[in-house]
């Protein structure tokens, strides 16, 4: 059961990983034709969003096979760098939804590159050095798999991805809402819909994310089960959505138009 487990973890791991990849493919493809620094911009971070996973399917392997080493732990801690990185997609939000001005741009920058380079700077100086009651992350051996997760400590993911919330998601969401209840064309209304979907989806999946730290929810075979599950899921509609919102191809814009 243990091993089947362990297996089920691991493609949906890479299943996500090689969606992520397509779409990165799809939106560098896009680029080509547009040449737009916006599309530009989006390519980057989903490239970094497609890192990230592929970073946790390659920790995953590495300590199925060889057991827990530094590796393992800068492997998945890479996969924080990466998801922190995705975070260009603020300044191509910048471009097209939010449009903070200059300072609030500056302060947003300046804020999210120090505490995210500083936490990741700490953990992996402790996990480098073996450092014993690390203060920065914890370490979870999941239940029923044979999977280690490294993990910023509560309080410290809480100050890593609040800001995260309140500074670019929960500000992106309301814009959307605002901007879409403006538009009368169908297939731009229907286009920020599908854009909005996504970073409501995201948003979730940070939530479905935190059970991992809950306590004792990691002992639980069910429950570890179900939330990768739901992440699996979850991250892949969210690109499906992606791509339906940033690219709509030209099948859908004539479906919208037949409906409208």
């Amino acid at each position: 059961m243990g091993l089947a487990f362990t297996w089920y973890f691991l493609i949906i791991s890479y299943l996500a990983s090689l969606l992520a990849l397509a779409f990165v493919f799809l939106l560098f493809r896009q680029f080509l034709k547009k040449k737009t620094l916006g599309t530009l911009l989006l390519t980057i971070s989903f490239l970094f969003v497609a890192f990230g996973e592929i970073a946790t399917a390659l920790s995953e392997t590495l300590y199925f096979y060889q057991g827990d080493s530094h590796w393992v732990g800068y492997l998945i801690l890479s996969y924080t760098f990466f998801y922190s990185l995705a975070y260009i997609f603020y300044y191509f939000s910048n471009r097209h939804i939010l449009q903070d001005k200059d300072f609030a741009r500056a302060m947003t920058t300046v804020f999210l590159t120090a505490v995210i380079s500083i936490f990741i700077t700490l953990m992996a100086a402790e996990i480098m050095f073996d450092v014993p009651n690390p203060r920065f992350y914890q370490k979870f051996i999941l239940a029923g798999v044979e999977i280690v997760l490294y993990l910023p400590q509560i309080i410290y993911g809480l100050a890593i991805y609040l800001p995260v919330f309140s500074l670019i998601h929960v500000q992106i969401v309301f814009r959307l809402i605002c901007i879409q209840r403006d538009v009368e064309n169908p297939v731009a209304r229907k286009g920020f819909t599908y854009i909005l979907a996504p970073v409501v989806l995201i948003m979730t999946l940070s939530l479905i994310s935190s059970f991992y730290i809950m306590p004792n929810m990691h002992q639980i075979p069910v429950v570890v089960g179900l939330v990768h599950t739901l992440r699996g899921i979850t991250a892949s509609i969210s690109i499906i959505i992606d791509y339906f919102g940033w690219i709509l191809p030209d099948r859908l814009k004539r479906r919208i138009h037949g409906k409208a």
